[in-house]
C-alpha cells in the first residue's frame, strides 16, 4: 500500500507534474509560484523569525533576510514580487526574539 500511496502523491504533486511536463491547471501553477518562487528570501526570513523567538541568536540571520526580502518587493515587476507583509512581520518577530534574548542574557549575568 505504501508504494501505491507514494506514487499517487507524486502523481498529483504539482512540481512532479512540471518535471515530467504534464499539464497542470493554471490555479495550481499560481499556487506553486506563490509558494516557491515569489520572494523566497522574505519567506525564509519570516520562517526563521519564528525560530528566533525560541533561539534568540537566529534573529541575527533572520533580520538581514527580511530586510533583503523587503527590498525585493516590487508589485510592478513581471511577475510581481510580493510577501511584503511576511518580511515586515519577520522583522518585528526577529526584533522581539532578539530583545528577549538580550534581556535574558543581561538578567542571567546580573
Amino acid at each position: 500500500m505504501l508504494p501505491l500511496g507514494l506514487g499517487l502523491i507524486l502523481w498529483f504533486d504539482g512540481r512532479s507534474r512540471l518535471f515530467f511536463k504534464i499539464d497542470i491547471p493554471r490555479d495550481k501553477l499560481q499556487k506553486l509560484w506563490e509558494l516557491y518562487m515569489n520572494n523566497p528570501v522574505a519567506r525564509a526570513g519570516y520562517l526563521l523569525s519564528f525560530l528566533s523567538l525560541v533561539l534568540g541568536p537566529v534573529a541575527l540571520l533572520s533580520v538581514p533576510l527580511c530586510i533583503v526580502g523587503l527590498r525585493r518587493v516590487d508589485p510592478a515587476s513581471h511577475p510581481p514580487q510580493g510577501r511584503r507583509g511576511q518580511a515586515i512581520t519577520g522583522l518585528v518577530l526577529s526584533a522581539v526574539g532578539l530583545a528577549v534574548f538580550v534581556a535574558l542574557v543581561v538578567t542571567l549575568r546580573a
